[in-house]
């Protein structure tokens, strides 16, 4: 199960979006990326706060949040100022193998994975693939602007970018424990 979210942001509001990102990296010791164990991951990753963009992806979340109430019904935490959203750059031949974003502790557990598409140019290949009964493409992620939530626990990948750059912001929205 997936969620689509068209046109979200413009070429302008990407720019700027991307300039607010790059702006504010978090220091790779507060905010390192936790790849999954048995998958390959070639991106490169920055990690940004949420305080730092909450202008720009405070709506989406809203939005977000209402798909779940409809969808999901899980009890969501609201995001704080310093929850850690991954910045993820795919150039050409890089990859993120089959995965699922499924972080638990003994407080919370990952519910949905948010992705925006952030990339300034339209790019080949980087596509985002979920596994739901087979191997389903998301073609409506490739255009820049839109965004797709999914749950964390669902299998995905990034297949290998041809050409151009994609760029992706990851947002996790988490909540109390499964019983």
């Amino acid at each position: 199960m997936y969620f689509i979210i068209e046109n979200q942001y413009n070429k302008k509001e990407i720019l700027e979006f991307n300039t607010a990102i790059k702006l504010n990296y978090v220091d790779k010791k507060e905010g390192p990326d936790l790849p999954s164990k048995n998958s390959i991951k070639t991106s490169t990753v920055r990690t940004v706060r949420y305080k730092d963009v909450a202008y720009y992806i405070g709506n989406l979340l809203e939005k977000c949040k209402i798909t779940n109430i409809d969808h999901g019904g899980y009890s969501l935490f609201e995001p704080t100022d310093y929850n850690l959203l991954n910045y993820n750059i795919y150039e050409k031949g890089q990859e993120y193998g089959w995965h699922a974003d499924g972080r638990t502790t003994e407080c919370f557990d990952m519910k949905w994975t948010l992705l925006v598409n952030l990339s300034d140019n339209e790019y080949e290949g980087g596509d985002l693939e979920i596994f739901e009964g087979g191997i389903q493409t998301i073609k409506e992620f490739r255009k820049p602007g839109n965004a797709v939530m999914f749950k964390s626990h669902m299998q995905h990948r990034v297949t290998p970018v041809i050409s151009g750059v994609r760029k992706t912001l990851t947002y996790w929205f988490v909540g109390p424990r499964f019983i």
